[in-house]
């Protein structure tokens, strides 16, 4: 994956701060820290851009990164199951690919903006991961 795609919001110097801006409570039964936190909405997109912008483009970025990372942990299934039936010398050949895929499907969910953090660079990552279950799902070459 490209490491170097940056975000256009970190280009244009909008931090954290800049979508997270609605103050939450504390959980109930968590301790109080005296500390605050903020959760993204779509509508701090429209401080910078056209009513509506965020709730438009949000739900389809994010509906995007879903499909892919559905039809990447689809296949890898698939793969994983295949390479459980091979011979222990065939299966340990899959068994680095499928560690990196893994790894890459881990990242993006624990991420938990299915891209809004990143598009272009969560679309990146999704891509070389299904590169990479693709070339293991083809087979021996």
């Amino acid at each position: 994956a490209n490491s170097k795609i940056l975000s256009p919001m970190f280009l244009t110097h909008v931090d954290c701060t800049g979508c997270h801006v609605e103050i939450i409570p504390p959980a109930a039964g968590t301790v109080d820290s005296l500390g605050t936190a903020a959760k993204a909405t779509p509508e701090a997109c429209d401080r910078c851009h056209e009513a509506g912008t965020g709730k438009r483009y949000i739900p389809f970025w994010q509906g995007e990164i879903k499909k892919l990372y559905a039809q990447v942990l689809e296949q890898t299934v698939g793969v994983e199951q295949k390479a459980a039936a091979l011979k222990k010398t065939d299966a340990q050949r899959y068994a680095e690919t499928l560690a990196q895929v893994r790894s890459i499907l881990k990242s993006v969910e624990a991420d938990g903006s299915w891209g809004v953090h990143n598009l272009k660079y969560t679309e990146d990552l999704l891509l070389k991961a299904n590169q990479l279950i693709q070339t293991l799902a083809a087979g021996p070459s």
